[in-house]
């Protein structure tokens, strides 16, 4: 289950629709909604003069974007009028990643949630270099929104898998955060050798996921392609079949073929589909077996 969530915005027009998924998931889950913003001074959309003192900018632009952020949720929230516990966090840092991480080490999320394309003129706030930065160096879940997503209740999730520890505890993890929804689950495997194909690997780790976690609606699917970083036969498949989220690990950097596959696989992905992209790394997959080991000892 999700009891807290964070949402980072720069206010672009992509990232007012990754909102839309923000309030629904917090709907769902009855969870605690923290709405952000990160800004540096100066800023270019302040009209203030330069004799301005710098506590007084810093203090104005706070409440200026925390307004923002109240405006934001009552247009959306109108329409249903449900009671949510939400809280407004404006940040002044010069990087948006730092201060997103910053605010989330102070809260604690399940999830960070953005879009995938920022509107700032002076510098890209959520995309690019931040959202891969965000996505690697995050010990919290990232959930990051094509601005060609449309919001689908999450019945069917696509889990790219690589057979390996990590993930048997990331889908024990996600089995249970989505239950709410319960979503059938498609685990899929990359592989290049069409000679000898993955299936004793696929065959051994099934076994592995139906002793451990028990869930019923697990399907598996091997996808042949030239190279692993076949970005396209995956987008094609994750269309085709109509999936409702991606998700995906980011492996450390480990060696040159791991890096290559899983950093550069997370970041053409997040572009090249208009499904949804949930990431995490491996903070997160420690932080959840630190989690079921304390569960299990008590």
């Amino acid at each position: 289950m999700m009891q807290k969530l964070l949402y980072a915005t720069d206010f672009s027009e992509n990232a007012t629709k990754a909102f839309e998924f923000a309030l629904k998931i917090t709907y769902q889950y009855d969870a605690e909604l923290t709405m952000m913003h990160v800004f540096a001074l100066p800023h270019a959309s302040m009209d203030y003069p330069s004799s301005f003192n710098i506590q007084e900018m810093r203090g104005q632009a706070i409440n200026d974007f925390q307004k923002s952020l109240k405006d934001l949720f009552e247009e959306f929230n109108r329409e249903t009028g449900k009671k949510t516990k939400v809280d407004f966090r404006a940040v002044e840092n010069s990087s948006t990643t730092e201060g997103i991480i910053e605010v989330a080490n102070g809260i604690d999320p399940d999830l960070i949630i953005t879009g995938t394309k920022g509107g700032s003129k002076i510098k890209t706030l959520i995309f690019g270099s931040t959202a891969e930065s965000l996505i690697a160096r995050s010990p919290f879940p990232v959930l990051a929104v094509p601005e060609k997503a449309v919001y689908q209740d999450f019945a069917r999730i696509l889990f790219a898998t690589d057979f390996c520890e990590e993930d048997l505890t990331a889908l024990s993890h996600w089995v249970g955060a989505f239950q709410p929804w319960s979503p059938e689950f498609t685990l899929i495997h990359i592989d290049t050798r069409i000679d000898k194909p993955g299936d004793d690997k696929m065959e051994e780790f099934k076994s592995l996921v139906e002793k451990n976690i028990g869930y019923q609606k697990i399907k598996f699917h091997l996808l042949f392609a030239d190279t692993l970083q076949d970005y396209d036969s995956l987008s094609l498949f994750l269309q085709r079949n109509e999936f409702d989220l991606l998700l995906m690990y980011v492996k450390p950097r480990e060696g040159f073929m791991d890096n290559l596959f899983h950093h550069d696989m997370v970041k053409k992905m997040e572009s090249r589909t208009p499904v949804p992209l949930l990431s995490y790394n491996k903070f997160c997959v420690d932080k959840w077996d630190e989690v079921e080991n304390h569960r299990e000892k008590t």
